[in-house]
C-alpha cells in the first residue's frame, strides 16, 4: 500500500518491488516503521517460508520438535533489558495490564490478573522489595520499573532461558551456557538491553576508568575466546585457567515442580554483580563481583512458568493457533499483529 502497487499478484510482486525508486521503497518502511515501532508491534518480522524454506515452521514448533544445531552455545540476558523499551511516564497502576495486553492482545483476563501478582505495583511492600532500583530517583515515572521488569521477562530473560532450555534437552544436545550480566549503567541505573557489549569485546575507551568493570571484561572476554576456540568458557588451549568455573547449564524445569530441584540445576555465570561504577556520582563507585556461579530464582523460574506457555501469543496467527494453510507456492502466516 505505501509503495503504491496494490492488487499486483504474487508472482509480479518482487519485479514490480524491483522497478520502484529506492527513495520509494526508504520511504514507505520509514511510515511503516513509524506507525508501529513506538508500540512495540515490530513493523518488519521474519517470514515463514514453509516446508523447505529458510524458516520452514513456527520458531516454537521446530524446537519443541527438536530441530536444533547441536552445537555449543553462549546465551545470556541483563538484569534490566526492558529499561529502553518501555514508557519512562507511566505511573497508572494499570501499566503493566495495558502495556502487556497492547503488546499481547491474545493475553486473557485471568493472565492479566497473573501478571499483577508477578509484577506488583512498586506502591506495594512485595514491589518495594522487587524493584530496588524505583527507591533510588524520581527520574522515571512510578510504574517504570515494574514495566521494566515484566517485558525483560517476557521478551528477553525468559526466552533465553527457554532457548537455553530446549537446546540442553534435545536428543544429542551439546553444552550450553547461560550468563547474567548485572553491572548497572547511567542511562538508567539498570544493566540494560546491550549493555555488556563494551565489556565483553573489552572496549577501554569506554570501560577503561573503571577497575572493578575491567575485572568484569577480563573474565567475560577471556571465557567467551575460550569458548570460540574450544567450545568450552572453561577450557584454554594455552593452560590458562579461568578465575571462576562457569558451569554448562542443566535445565531446572524437567520436573513437574521446577523450584525441588537440588542445586544443581539452573547454574548460570554472573558477572559484575553489584558493580555501579559507570553510574559515577549516582552510585556508589562499587567494583562488585567479576564472575561467579549462582542458581536461577525461584522467581526467575516462576516467570518463565508463565511466559512459555504463552509464547505461541507472540507467533503465528498470534492468538494461541499453530496452524497456517498451504498452497502449491508458499506459505502464509496471518499474524495478529
Amino acid at each position: 500500500m505505501q509503495c503504491g502497487i496494490d492488487g499486483v499478484s504474487d508472482d509480479e510482486l518482487f519485479d514490480k518491488l524491483r522497478e520502484l525508486p529506492y527513495s520509494t521503497l526508504v520511504s514507505a518502511s520509514q511510515a511503516i516503521w513509524g506507525k508501529w515501532s513506538k508500540t512495540l508491534r515490530w513493523p518488519f518480522q521474519p517470514v515463514i517460508d514453509g516446508p523447505g524454506g529458510v524458516i520452514p515452521d513456527l520458531p516454537i514448533n521446530s524446537w519443541n520438535k527438536g530441530n536444533v544445531l547441536r552445537i555449543p552455545i553462549i546465551t545470556g540476558f541483563n538484569t534490566n533489558e526492558g529499561t529502553s523499551f518501555v514508557p519512562e511516564g507511566a505511573n497508572q497502576v494499570t501499566a503493566v495490564r495495558s502495556f502487556m495486553s497492547s503488546i499481547i492482545p491474545a493475553l486473557q483476563d485471568e493472565d492479566l490478573e497473573t501478571l499483577d501478582e508477578l509484577y506488583p505495583s512498586p506502591s506495594t511492600s512485595r514491589g518495594k522489595q522487587l524493584y530496588a532500583n524505583a527507591q533510588e530517583s524520581t527520574k522515571f515515572g512510578t510504574e517504570f520499573w515494574r514495566l521494566d521488569d515484566a517485558y525483560a521477562h517476557y521478551a528477553y530473560i525468559c526466552p533465553v532461558l527457554q532457548t537455553a532450555t530446549l537446546a540442553s534437552t534435545a536428543e544429542g544436545a551439546a553444552p550450553v551456557y547461560v550468563y547474567h550480566y548485572a553491572p548497572r549503567s547511567s542511562a538508567y541505573g539498570g544493566a540494560d538491553h546491550g549493555d555488556e557489549t563494551s565489556t565483553v569485546v573489552h572496549e577501554m575507551s569506554r570501560i577503561g576508568s573503571f577497575p572493578g568493570l575491567v575485572a568484569v571484561a577480563d573474565a567475560m572476554t577471556g571465557a567467551w575466546t575460550r569458548f570460540a576456540a574450544t567450545g568450552d568458557p572453561n577450557r584454554s588451549y594455552f593452560g590458562t585457567k579461568a578465575n571462576f568455573t562457569w558451569p554448562q547449564y542443566t535445565s531446572p524445569f524437567n520436573s513437574t515442580n521446577a523450584d525441588d530441584d537440588d542445586g544443581t540445576t539452573g547454574l548460570i555465570a554472573l558477572f559484575g554483580s553489584g558493580n555501579d561504577e559507570q553510574m559515577k556520582s549516582a552510585g556508589t563507585q562499587n567494583p562488585g563481583t567479576p564472575a561467579q556461579s549462582v542458581a536461577l530464582t525461584t522467581r526467575e523460574k516462576t516467570e518463565c512458568k508463565f511466559w512459555w506457555p504463552r509464547v505461541i501469543y507472540s507467533e503465528g496467527y498470534g492468538n494461541g493457533s499453530t496452524s497456517f494453510t498451504t498452497s502449491e507456492k508458499k506459505v502464509t502466516i496471518k499474524a495478529k499483529l
